[in-house]
């Protein structure tokens, strides 16, 4: 059985468990693997986190990427596997939530909130800009 084949394999058992047991189930799974898997999610894990660390100050979806290093991390981790697990319903609750929201939204508050978050991510870029800039004129 090859990498790929074990990764969809895993993928599908992942995707099938209840919400809120996934986690900890996908790390039981994980516990019966050979100790090079655990190193290669580790590693891999800790790269993700950094890389998407970097992506939240660049355009980019730095917290999908985030959250994956963290589920790949907590495949070694019951204690992050448990709170994974209990943070994922509410967060799907506040997903729901939210896209109910956007789709009772008319079109022009979607302008508005479409236009008032690219200020805010303008306005940020601009100060970390500018933070830069006189980080390197004083350094």
């Amino acid at each position: 059985m090859g990498a790929v084949h074990v990764a969809k394999h895993e993928w599908r058992h992942f995707k099938n468990d209840r919400p809120g047991h996934r986690f900890r189930n996908h790390h039981r799974r994980m516990k019966q693997r050979p100790t090079r898997y655990s190193v290669a999610a580790v590693i891999a894990g800790i790269v993700l986190i950094a890389g998407g660390v970097v992506l939240l100050f660049i355009p980019g979806p730095g917290s999908i990427v985030i959250a994956f290093g963290l589920a790949l991390l907590a495949s070694q981790s019951r204690r992050l596997a448990h709170r994974m697990d209990r943070a994922e319903p509410a967060l799907r609750r506040a997903g729901r939530r939210i896209a109910g929201w956007w789709t009772a939204m008319s079109k022009g508050g979607k302008v508005g909130v479409i236009a008032t978050g690219a200020a805010v991510v303008a306005i940020a870029m601009l100060a970390m800009w500018k933070l830069v800039v006189a980080a390197y004129l004083l350094g």
